[in-house]
């Protein structure tokens, strides 16, 4: 992460990047603004939008009574996002919906791409080094994508192997979209053709999204989902050894139409609200410091709003904050 120097301190002790700082104090009521997305990450030092930076983006924006259009983590990567007054987002007829394909790229990954000319032994060491089931014939600009070498293009072509070129052996039928298109459009195509060639709004080639990505990026998303699951139902049976009153006191004093019969109709907030009361945590007799319970669920409170609404790039604190908790979780009634 490169190095940013520091001036605003926000209400919640956040230290906001001078850059950040002079941007946001441009956006006023009635007078959005628009800035690159890397260019806005670059103001605190990060490429990638990992869940940690994104609230950290977001918690900033809120203090100041602002918001981005779209949502930082789903803006194209490679593209614009407008930051605005809170007050002009109903006015804002630029809302998306849905995930860009950039959201789940790898963005500080290279484009590995060949010219047409280039000898189809080279193409394969390329494509071994790498493994590589495919890569792209692109022109010197990165502009043109004539085609991909894939092995069952190699295998196709009748020549001689020593005189060839990418150009002879390649398929010319590649598939490609623009980074800022919806993840959920192409989905189908990507499995099956196993591959889409990613451009960003200059039309410049800038990445590649296969099926495994696709399957790796479930993963890395749906897992922390189940885990998640799984802390809330262990959260209830704990809180359940609680008289029916003291569950009940947990509910906001303004919240009048919920009613409570027992754990399961509480949030996850109020979870964290009942274990952090000395009192009712003397009564779980939990073996573990209340200090360092309460720290870790309210972590995982705070990222379980990426999780649940299965937003990508969640990075390692995240699922680190997530295992800790089901960590002492899993071992609480074994004690």
């Amino acid at each position: 992460m490169a190095e940013v120097e520091l001036d605003e301190v926000g209400e919640l002790g956040d230290q906001l990047p001078s850059g950040a700082g002079a941007f946001l104090k441009t956006v006023k009521h009635k007078k959005p603004q628009t800035i690159a997305v890397r260019e806005f990450l670059g103001f605190w030092g990060y490429k990638r939008r990992g869940a940690s930076i994104v609230r950290v983006i977001e918690r900033a924006l809120a203090q100041r009574g602002l918001t981005s259009s779209p949502e930082i983590v789903k803006a194209d990567y490679y593209g614009d996002v407008t930051i605005l007054d809170r007050r002009d987002l109903a006015e804002d007829a630029d809302l998306e919906i849905g995930w860009p394909i950039s959201s789940v790229l790898d963005v500080e990954k290279e484009l590995i791409a060949v010219g047409p000319d280039e000898s189809l032994i080279a193409v394969e060491t390329l494509m071994v080094m790498h493994d590589f089931s495919q890569i792209p014939v692109l022109s010197k600009t990165g502009r043109d994508l004539y085609g991909s070498v894939t092995w069952k293009s190699i295998a196709r072509w009748s020549g001689e192997r020593s005189e060839g070129t990418a150009r002879q052996a390649m398929d010319a039928n590649s598939h490609s979209a623009q980074s800022s298109e919806n993840l959920l459009d192409h989905i189908e195509n990507i499995i099956k053709y196993e591959y889409l060639y990613i451009r960003d709004p200059s039309n410049m080639y800038v990445g590649i999204l296969t099926a495994t990505d696709l399957a790796q990026s479930f993963h890395s998303t749906s897992g922390p989902f189940i885990k998640i699951g799984e802390i809330e139902s262990r959260l209830r049976v704990i809180v359940n050894e609680l008289p029916l009153p003291v569950i009940q006191q947990a509910k906001q004093p303004t919240d009048q139409s919920r009613q409570i019969n027992d754990a399961s109709d509480l949030t996850f907030g109020e979870y964290v609200r009942i274990i952090q009361n000395p009192e009712h945590w003397d009564q779980l007799r939990l073996p573990f410091d209340r200090a360092t319970v309460v720290k870790n669920l309210e972590e995982v409170n705070q990222i379980r709003n990426d999780v649940m609404h299965f937003r990508p790039n969640l990075d390692g604190q995240t699922t680190s904050a997530i295992d800790r908790c089901l960590n002492w979780l899993r071992v609480s009634r074994s004690k």
